[in-house]
């Protein structure tokens, strides 16, 4: 009797960034503040990735009844329509440069890095006092919780792949780079590599933006 081959019977697995995109000719417009925050993975990645990405402060709050959940950043696309949330503005912009990740490993990959971004990110905003900084006694804590974030990114990141979870390395980097680049990146030499590499794109994105998380270098009286 003809054994039957379970290799034949079950199909092979399909990639779940399935085939390559091919993104709509589209007008995009991203709304937000002019500092680096939620709206730098947005611009950089789009940047990078040659994507026309008009970019705008809107009159806030008289705009917020305008956006999906009260919140920036937003981005308004003529035909796909708006989106919120600035993952998956990142998400739907990797989608449309096809820098979701060739591979499934390259996928899982970029994944996790974006999940470590928003980790390190989360970080920031929970060591920062609105529009005055991280307080002088959280500093270097903050700083060595950083120098971790990135030291796990480094694990993953690959310059050459540049997926938009690599891109969020230099990302994350550059919106935590008041507390000293050298020093968060200390034990992530690739992704400072990678991060001096991508200068150029990062000045033409988010150049004169000022930097929302800063370290308070004096201890208040």
């Amino acid at each position: 009797r003809r054994r039957h081959s379970l290799s034949r019977a079950i199909p092979r697995p399909t990639d779940p960034t399935g085939p390559r995109h091919t993104p709509p000719v589209d007008t995009m417009k991203l709304l937000y503040f002019p500092i680096l925050a939620r709206n730098v993975l947005a611009e950089v990645l789009a940047k990078d990735k040659q994507i026309a990405l008009d970019v705008a402060a809107p009159d806030w709050p008289k705009y917020k009844p305008d956006t999906l959940f009260g919140q920036l950043p937003q981005l308004e696309c003529e035909l796909a329509g708006k989106c919120c949330q600035s993952m998956a503005i990142a998400r739907l912009l990797a989608r449309r440069a096809n820098a979701l990740g060739e591979t499934e490993q390259d996928f899982m990959q970029s994944e996790m890095l974006l999940e470590k971004f928003v980790e390190l990110y989360d970080c920031l905003i929970a060591s920062n006092v609105y529009g005055v900084g991280t307080p002088f006694d959280k500093v270097e804590t903050t700083r060595i919780s950083l120098q971790q974030h990135l030291a796990h990114m480094e694990t993953m990141v690959d310059a050459s792949r540049g997926t938009v979870g690599d891109i969020s390395c230099v990302c994350a980097v550059l919106i935590a780079s008041k507390f000293g680049v050298g020093e968060i990146t200390k034990h992530a030499p690739k992704v400072l590599a990678y991060y001096e590499s991508k200068k150029e794109i990062l000045d033409a994105a988010c150049g004169s933006y000022e930097a929302w998380f800063k370290p308070v270098t004096e201890a208040a009286n």
